[in-house]
């Protein structure tokens, strides 16, 4: 299954990597993956823009897959193997927005930045712990840790990741994406049982 594939991790920096991001990047680089595996990163004020470019490096340098990772999350070296052994076009991980206070949290319940489908079809956010325990499909996943099948960039036209206005909501890019590609059909997945953690003044 693995013998053909070939990741390029893609960070989108708007100002710095976090020490500890740069160390969950670090102990995957070193771990034994089974196919070849980059690192590349594009720094500049607009993330979706960013990402956008991260995009023609990995057609040029001929890549199976991107991994999208951003640079306020840490993660265990195996993650990107489970993701990849899920042979899904765009799959991901849930984690937390940097919402509540560490009391609150406790409190409230986690608050993942995973969107479920409403009733009608509509992006929901999922109630606290509420997310399925098993793999998933959801209407969006968080933008921080994604990995997409190249193939799905020759099915969409750029740009592939936008933050736009519209009358009555805001879409940041991880949404615009994902919405991108379920107009064509495909379906995205989340990883809930995934560690994934948002770093700021706790891990969330």
């Amino acid at each position: 299954m693995t013998s053909n594939i070939s990741i390029m991790i893609g960070m989108p920096v708007g100002r710095s990597i976090d020490i500890e991001t740069a160390e969950s990047i670090f102990q995957t680089l070193l771990y034994g993956f089974p196919y070849p595996i980059i690192w590349k990163y594009k720094k500049g004020t607009y993330i979706d823009k960013n990402k956008c470019d991260l995009i023609e490096i990995a057609k040029k340098a001929k890549v199976t897959h991107i991994m999208q990772i951003d640079a306020d999350v840490i993660f265990d070296p195996f993650a990107i193997e489970t993701l990849v052994n899920h042979g899904k076009l765009v799959v991901g991980a849930s984690y937390n927005f940097k919402t509540f206070r560490l009391p609150d949290a406790k409190e409230w319940g986690i608050a993942s930045a995973v969107k479920l489908f409403g009733e009608n079809g509509e992006p929901v956010n999922p109630p606290p712990n509420g997310l399925p325990k098993e793999l998933f499909k959801c209407y969006a996943l968080p933008g921080g840790f994604v990995l997409i099948d190249m193939k799905v960039f020759e099915m969409i036209k750029p740009p592939y990741f936008a933050n736009v206005w519209e009358p009555t909501r805001y879409v940041g890019e991880d949404v615009y994406f994902c919405e991108k590609v379920r107009a064509k059909g495909i379906d995205v997945w989340c990883d809930p049982n995934i560690p994934v953690y948002h770093v700021g003044p706790y891990l969330y």
